[in-house]
């Protein structure tokens, strides 16, 4: 499967055969073309992650989850974060290639390690489930924990379930209404629902 062309690829060779056409016009198009190609020289892994999330939401392209993970891949090589996290979402799913959740669990990590909620979450997740990990609710509370400080909804909500179960945490309903609380003030549909029920079986 052919890939997406470099940064920069596609405005030098446009430079360059405008140039040898001499026309003047073109050439203008092509160097105004060719700087806005190249900021993304200073970001390679956002442009990556820009085109991957293309394919694997079939923006402007046919959907193609091979391609997508190939993209989040030199997204995820060169730094990027959310790249990172959804290239771990695709090892998860079995989107793109065979599940596998140790790669994903992989990914998780290494984007949560530098600070991307969203993927402390999905962390969080696979050691909650024992998913690709030995299950381990200590460590999910930690990460939920670590991502509702951040201001993550979905943590917020998670991490009530956890203290509500009493699961790598002394049960705690007090808490557990608390970040639910907090999670549904942020819109969280689960959180509003968990908090309906506990009024519901404890009173408000």
């Amino acid at each position: 499967m052919s890939s997406a062309p470099e940064p920069g690829q596609k405005g030098k060779k446009f430079l360059q055969h405008a140039i040898s056409c001499g026309v003047v016009a073109v050439v203008v198009l092509a160097i105004v073309g060719y700087q806005g190609i190249r900021k993304f020289g200073h970001n390679p892994g956002g442009y990556w992650f820009k085109k991957g999330l293309q394919y694997n939401l079939g923006k402007g392209v046919t959907q193609d989850y091979v391609e997508a993970r190939d993209l989040y891949q030199k997204a995820a090589d060169a730094g990027n974060t959310q790249a990172m996290n959804n290239l771990g979402l695709l090892y998860e799913q079995g989107q793109g290639g065979p599940q596998d959740y140790s790669k994903a669990l992989h990914w998780y990590l290494k984007a949560a390690n530098a600070n991307n909620t969203k993927a402390m979450v999905n962390l969080a997740e696979l050691y909650e489930d024992g998913s690709g990990t030995t299950q381990d609710y200590a460590t999910a509370r930690d990460w939920y924990q670590k991502a509702a400080n951040a201001g993550n909804a979905r943590a917020m909500n998670n991490l009530a379930e956890l203290y509500e179960k009493g699961e790598g945490v002394t049960q705690d309903y007090t808490k557990a209404r608390q970040w639910y609380q907090r999670s549904a003030d942020k819109g969280n549909a689960d959180a509003k629902q968990a908090l309906s029920r506990l009024t519901a079986l404890n009173g408000p």
